[in-house]
């Protein structure tokens, strides 16, 4: 994993050291540790890749964007390019991570079906699933298949594609066991209108605040796009945006030392004050407070 900075906070990048040339990396916890060092693990950073973790022994607290996540036995995590964590290394446990790129898994012409991709589904999951014994066990079993598979004597674009397919097949097996357990009512348009609405926000939260942004872009009205944020989700779509804004605020303050002022610009409010005022009332505390409680 590669580092940079963006005033305070590390930004690690996929970009194995060494030797490594596959797209996607495959270690134990335990392995993790003894190769990158506690120091290193124990900072709060900022991912720009995917990230699968497979808890095969123990109990730990991971730290997600700010919420503790316990995790036991068969719990799966799934963490997605730009959140910030930090890993447990307090607590006794190990398990399976898995590392690779959103470029690695699918050229982007490539579908997985003919209205949606294997990254779409992703983004859909929930970042901590508790699986059953055999749902474990079936995933062990083809995690270990792909770490043996980077030690066979082939070219790396042969076992770059092989990788590819196993970890096509283990993210859509993933899929399946999640969606297996979650509404199967939704009507499909809202399903594909929100993915677009979630991806536009993602893209344009820092200047687009309004619901009417986002309906004028996807060429829907406010109310359908609403419809189908709170048939996926379960808030509305202002909600929605609120929430993300709120969530890049806290970042900003808690992992770097830009001043309030420049965070404020970041996020497109005209004044401080303004985003002053969003912040006490979103989140419950000043931007000061905030940063102080969590440096």
């Amino acid at each position: 994993m590669a580092l940079h900075r963006d005033s305070g906070i590390e930004h690690r990048k996929y970009d194995p050291s060494g030797s490594y040339p596959f797209g996607v990396e495959i270690a134990s916890m335990f392995d993790l540790k003894q190769r990158t060092g506690k120091t290193h693990l124990s900072r709060v950073h900022r991912i720009e890749f995917h990230m699968l973790i497979l808890v095969t022994r123990g109990e730990c607290v991971h730290v997600i964007d700010f919420e503790a996540v316990r995790c036991r036995v068969g719990s799966l995590m799934l963490l997605k390019p730009s959140q910030a964590e930090m890993f447990d290394l307090v607590s006794d446990w190990d398990g399976w991570i898995i590392l690779f790129g959103p470029e690695f898994l699918f050229p982007a012409q490539s579908r997985l079906t003919s209205d949606t991709t294997l990254l779409n589904r992703l983004e859909d999951l929930t970042e901590c699933m508790q699986l059953t014994e055999s749902e474990c066990s079936h995933l062990e079993s083809a995690i270990e298949q792909m770490r043996d598979c980077c030690a066979v004597e082939a070219s790396v674009s042969d076992t770059n594609a092989i990788l590819r397919y196993y970890l096509s097949a283990l993210l859509l097996r993933i899929c399946l066991m999640q969606e297996g357990v979650t509404k199967t009512d939704l009507v499909k348009p809202d399903v594909m209108r929100f993915r677009r609405f979630k991806e536009a926000v993602g893209t344009n939260f820092y200047r687009w605040h309004q619901v009417c942004d986002y309906a004028r872009a996807l060429e829907c009205s406010e109310k359908t796009l609403t419809r189908a944020t709170l048939s996926i989700t379960g808030v509305s779509a202002k909600r929605f945006i609120v929430d993300r804004i709120s969530l890049e605020a806290k970042r900003l303050l808690a992992y770097t030392s830009l001043p309030t002022s420049e965070i404020s610009s970041r996020l497109g409010f005209d004044e401080a004050t303004n985003f002053i005022k969003f912040f006490r009332r979103e989140i419950g505390s000043t931007p000061g407070a905030f940063r102080s409680k969590h440096r």
